[in-house]
């Protein structure tokens, strides 16, 4: 038993060195796709962004919470956190805007309102949940033979 304990720390501490690097990539990802998105479909140079982000927000809420348990929560979560910067986009007092101007506040909170990027969002979300479902599919097979062989 002690050793699945050991083996369940460490397999936790494993699997957000994976969300983290994951997160590093869909990063990059994101701001390559900001930089020449030109040479996407215009559909997807629209839109690629806010979904890359949305997917982006649900992997950090699953590398804060990395129990497949929480999966659906972290959903959740990153619905309430998406929608609430989209939302909060309404608000345009002066002090926000000059925020805005900084190139890093303005790819977390957005400039304006759009309705399309609510949708963005769920997509991204809903795919990055079906992504990390397929992984820990994945990862909970190998583990499985992992702690098999242990024994």
């Amino acid at each position: 038993i002690c050793n699945l304990l050991i083996f369940n720390e460490m397999h936790q501490n494993t699997k957000r060195g994976y969300l983290f690097i994951y997160l590093i990539v869909l990063i990059s990802i994101g701001l390559v796709s900001r930089k020449f998105n030109i040479y996407l479909p215009s559909f997807l140079e629209k839109y690629i962004g806010d979904l890359i982000w949305a997917w982006m927000v649900f992997i950090g809420f699953c590398w804060v919470f990395p129990s497949k348990s929480m999966l659906l929560k972290n959903i959740l979560w990153a619905l309430i956190f998406s929608y609430g910067i989209e939302f909060s986009q309404m608000y345009q007092a002066g002090w926000i805007c000059d925020l805005r101007k900084n190139a890093f506040a303005k790819l977390v909170l957005g400039q304006g309102f759009l309705f399309s990027d609510l949708i963005c969002y769920s997509i991204g979300i809903f795919f990055g949940f079906f992504i990390q479902q397929k992984l820990w599919k994945y990862k909970t097979t190998n583990d499985q033979s992992i702690v098999k062989n242990s024994k």
